[in-house]
């Protein structure tokens, strides 16, 4: 099995516009498995809320870091800021996750398959799909908080990994292997890529994402359509 193919031409283009009317096939399935991505994060919304309002308190308190009172006040919130952190870890990599239903749904258009709500039971490569989400959930929002850059640099070129997983039954490392060569191979069209996946994300995320229902589901019938392209296979 190979892992990745030579630079092809890639038209953007055709993606965005099959991406649209793949989407208005089955509005409703593909809306339905992007719920469940919009609950999560919904629920991390609510819950960060009072732990965000411990902080910000904290925070008013320390015009003089040096002072007594903001040290007391930091170290009364260290087991808050702790909590956020890992809620924030938590509900990333399960959010991560629970979008194996969309990315299911949205590669078998590429062959005719329509999609439906049982997509999201768990199935063929689970396993695999679940660890790479959970890695690469986590590293795109660290690296997105650590001057944007790094994270900007993991979508580039681990995108493309999921797909491999669901599609061509890679492992984790085979299928990071794949995408990353990939990437590197058709490096103007990935970044084109990119820069809609980040900002579908930036905008996804108002209102508690709920944008989202329709955002995350076309992105990625935009990105399995490159996905097909970069492997010179059919789209139906």
């Amino acid at each position: 099995m190979s892992d990745a193919t030579p630079a092809r031409r890639v038209d953007i283009g055709a993606a965005f516009r099959w991406g649209l009317v793949a989407f208005k096939r089955k509005p409703g399935v593909l809306i339905g498995l992007a719920a469940i991505v919009v609950v999560i994060f919904i629920i991390q919304g609510l819950g960060s809320g009072p732990i965000s309002d411990l902080l910000e308190r904290t925070l008013a308190k320390c015009d003089n870091l040096a002072s007594a009172e903001c040290q007391a006040a930091v170290n009364s919130s260290m087991s808050a800021i702790l909590v956020t952190l890992l809620m924030s870890a938590f509900f990333t990599a399960l959010a991560g996750i629970a979008k194996y239903g969309v990315y299911r749904a949205t590669i078998g258009m590429t062959r005719e398959r329509e999609p439906l709500l049982s997509d999201m039971l768990p199935e063929a490569h689970f396993g695999a799909f679940a660890l790479f989400a959970v890695i690469y959930s986590i590293a795109t929002i660290v690296g997105l908080g650590l001057c944007i850059l790094p994270g900007l640099v993991v979508i580039l070129f681990f995108q493309l990994a999921p797909f491999y997983i669901l599609d061509k039954g890679m492992s984790v490392s085979e299928a990071l292997k794949a995408s990353a060569t990939t990437a590197r191979q058709n490096i103007v069209p990935m970044l084109i890529l990119t820069v809609f996946i980040v900002g579908t994300m930036l905008i996804g995320s108002i209102l508690f994402g709920l944008l989202t229902l329709v955002l995350l589901p076309y992105s990625l019938l935009v990105t399995s359509h490159v996905f097909r392209q970069l492997n010179a296979e059919q789209v139906a």
